[in-house]
């Protein structure tokens, strides 16, 4: 792992949108970035690769928010509060800096497609208004952009709202399940109070009928936590196959969060459940485990190391 410390800045009108702050070379090939503005607030964004099966295997993941207010257990964004949604010209930042680099390092020209991804730092759906405006600029300014992909823990009137937007923009919606039940999904994800799992999966059927397309239904396995077969089998029950596809994630591990990662040969098992069950799933592994890849990881180590403190996490009741 290499770490560049060189400060590169976008400048629009005189004005410091975003400067980078550090980045973090994996290697797997991912490029973790830690921006700051010109408030001081600081938010990431990674660009990494898949195999050659992907046939647009380059992904810009940003933030749409500095911090989050969603409060999930497992992520480090949750820990260290939120600060300020981020307006679509500094999200276009985030993607201007890193594609201009992409573009000299990695992929074959400037008008090599690539995808985007809302899936840093923050809820995009609490940003909605900045968060749309930003697809319309992406889609102006990157006529070969391929996909957006959008992530949200589940803000289901958000996801009926942005239906409408589907298939226009060619989005793809991805959201975070992470346990088949209420009350144990609510211990690690707070919004399940106001946004409980039926409600969630309703949103994105409605979303799935508007757009033609399937959503992504992610689930984070945490070792002995979510991770027994009857959570796989009532997980498969919640899908209909005609709109819903599996993911299942593993995680990368935060120090000092209360969880930790199963292993790769696990996460399959669990994956051929569902399949059995009737639900085109994939496993995903992650991506710059060694650069801080995960949400929220290098903000949160930047910051600890300039405050000499550890944020301390909320513990977590897991099965005995």
């Amino acid at each position: 792992m290499k770490t560049l410390r060189s400060k590169v800045s976008i400048i629009r009108d005189d004005n410091v949108v975003l400067t980078v702050i550090e980045r973090h070379y994996s290697s797997d090939e991912s490029i973790k970035y830690a921006f700051q503005d010109i408030a001081g607030r600081q938010f990431e964004s990674i660009f990494f690769k898949f195999s050659a099966q992907n046939k647009v295997p380059y992904f810009i993941c940003i933030s749409s928010q500095a911090g989050c207010a969603m409060g999930c257990k497992f992520c480090a964004t949750g820990y260290g509060g939120f600060f300020e949604n981020l307006s679509a010209d500094k999200m276009m930042a985030e993607v201007d800096i890193i594609h201009e680099e992409m573009i000299q390092t990695i992929t074959e020209g400037s008008k090599t497609p690539f995808n985007i991804i809302l899936m840093g730092m923050g809820e995009p759906l609490m940003n909605y208004n900045n968060v749309v405006e930003f697809f319309y600029k992406s889609r102006e300014k990157f006529p070969f952009l391929n996909k957006i992909f959008i992530s949200t823990v589940g803000i289901a009137n958000r996801i009926i709202q942005l239906g409408d937007l589907g298939s226009l923009l060619n989005l793809k919606l991805y959201v975070s399940v992470h346990s088949p039940y209420n009350e144990e999904r609510i211990k690690i994800m707070p919004v399940t109070k106001k946004y409980n799992i039926e409600a969630v999966i309703a949103a994105c059927k409605n979303f799935s009928e508007k757009t033609n397309t399937r959503v992504k239904a992610a689930y984070l396995l945490l070792k002995d936590f979510n991770d027994t077969t009857q959570h796989a089998k009532d997980f498969a029950k919640l899908l209909d196959p005609n709109y819903f596809e599996a993911q299942i994630l593993l995680y990368n591990a935060t120090p000092s969060l209360p969880f930790e990662r199963v292993s790769d040969e696990f996460a399959y098992e669990f994956a051929n459940i569902l399949a059995n069950h009737g639900i085109e799933t994939e496993v995903k592994i992650s991506k710059g485990r060694d650069v801080n890849g995960g949400c929220g990881q290098l903000v949160k180590q930047i910051k600890e190391k300039t405050a000499n403190r550890v944020l301390t996490p909320i513990q977590v009741n897991r099965r005995s």
